[in-house]
């Protein structure tokens, strides 16, 4: 999985013009919850960031049929949500 995400991360900056990639990058703290069959929420942070407090980036994954979904928490590219938060964010 790519994501493209745009804020300070890991002192580069990144914007909808210049996108940072994550793909299994070893640097970021990682978190997958698998919560159901159909929604798996992807959580990535820099190492430190606790759990419980804004500094994540997610992603939620859907599947409907053969259709895979990837959404992002508040529609934000930013590290800026709570990972403990992820079921009741609004995603798009």
């Amino acid at each position: 999985m790519t994501v493209h995400v745009s804020g300070d991360v890991a002192g580069k900056r990144a914007s909808k013009e210049n996108p940072l990639m994550i793909t299994n990058v070893p640097f970021f703290k990682q978190r997958t919850d698998n919560a159901s069959g159909t929604v798996t929420y992807f959580g990535y942070a820099v190492p430190g960031t606790d759990e419980g407090k804004a500094g994540w980036l997610i992603v939620k994954q859907t599947i409907s049929g053969s259709v895979i979904s990837l959404d992002l928490a508040e529609a934000s590219r930013d590290f800026d949500q709570v990972w403990n938060d992820r079921a009741t964010l609004s995603y798009s």
